[in-house]
């Protein structure tokens, strides 16, 4: 008989999210998802933020790649940095907190000298610098397409890192890469943080994550006009 992380895996998959779903996964338990299409959407107060002068090659956190530049012009041709909030991703983070029982989920795009949240849920503000984000590992094509850190103070890559040290306080992270597929190139990430860490992410939950990435970058990226007739 399927689960409720079957069913669930099966809306994500069909890449359309209704006002009718019944039912869906909550990993520390059950939620009540019968008013998902009621959501509030958290308008975000984006401002036009210029680059930081800093060093990039001081960052202790995510070193550049000899083709970040070319991920860089893709990421620009999106358009889609420091665009006002989008519903669509809002939706994507609010059913993140939901399904995973977590305080914070984001849309991040890893910029030059920072990670810019298009979605922000559980954190207050619009962007960190590149030096002290997680997503920055996780966009290197060498990293897998889904990063986890079950226990921040565990991984010597992060156990100094201001966002753990400090607030928010990070302890576990998955980050689920939002990747082009014309050019193969990682842009960022839809990611999930909590402040306690976890014992285990099992695969049926890194599927659902990654199912929350396909459906952001079907939002930046038009279906062919084929496609869409087809269904």
């Amino acid at each position: 008989m399927p689960t409720k992380l079957d069913e669930t895996k099966k809306v994500f998959q069909s890449h359309n999210i209704s006002e009718d779903i019944e039912d869906t996964a909550h990993v520390g338990g059950e939620v009540d998802t019968n008013k998902l299409g009621e959501l509030d959407v958290n308008k975000i107060d984006v401002k036009k933020i210029s680059d930081f002068g800093q060093d990039q090659g001081a960052c202790l956190y995510g070193t550049p790649e000899l083709s970040e530049e070319a991920r860089l012009k893709v990421l620009e041709d999106f358009k889609i940095l420091d665009t006002p909030a989008d519903p669509r991703f809002d939706r994507v983070t609010e059913l993140g907190t939901l399904i995973f029982g977590l305080p914070i989920c984001l849309v991040s795009l890893v910029d030059r000298h920072r990670q810019w949240f298009k979605s922000s849920r559980g954190l207050d503000v619009t962007f960190t610098d590149r030096c002290s984000s997680f997503c920055a590992y996780t966009v290197q094509s060498g990293t897998p397409k889904v990063l986890v850190v079950l226990d921040a103070f565990d991984d010597e890559r992060f156990v100094n890192n201001p966002l753990v040290v400090h607030s928010p306080g990070i302890r576990f992270y998955a980050g689920a890469v939002l990747e082009d597929l014309a050019s193969g190139h990682r842009l960022g990430t839809v990611c999930i943080i909590d402040t306690k860490p976890w014992n285990s992410f099992d695969e049926s939950k890194i599927q659902v994550l990654q199912s929350l990435a396909s459906l952001c970058m079907q939002v930046c990226t038009p279906l062919p006009i084929p496609y869409v007739f087809s269904k």
